[in-house]
């Protein structure tokens, strides 16, 4: 089976949920926001949409997840397989949804870099 593999740079939204299965398998759910960046006519920086998605990650790494301490509004680089599924929504409608399941995940050293920099011009 071939998978579509994805990474994704963002900030969390919401904070690392730890929780585990009935089997005790451990999972944490969590949400990035990824907000893509161009030049616009004018040749400024500017943001486009904003991409909200669903991560879940699987035994040791979900409870490394939460042990790292990763907290909302961190920005983290998070590396997993992307999936998508499909379900009536309450309106009846068709719903797709897609989320990654994490293989690997850390935090960003671009936002170090950024502390870095506002405190040398302080």
């Amino acid at each position: 089976m071939h998978e579509t593999a994805i990474t994704v740079s963002g900030n969390l939204v919401t904070d690392p949920d730890l929780g585990h299965t009935q089997e005790g398998v451990a999972v944490a759910r969590f949400r990035v926001a990824s907000t893509s960046r161009y030049r616009n006519s004018q040749g400024q920086w500017a943001d486009g949409e904003t991409l909200f998605i669903t991560c879940t990650a699987w035994r040791g790494l979900a409870e490394s997840l939460v042990n790292a301490q990763l907290k909302k509004g961190a920005l983290v680089i998070v590396v997993g397989r992307l999936r998508q599924t499909s379900y009536q929504g309450s309106d009846g409608s068709a719903v797709t949804a897609f989320e990654i399941t994490v293989t690997d995940m850390g935090e960003s050293v671009r936002a170090a870099a950024r502390q870095e920099v506002s405190a040398d011009t302080a």
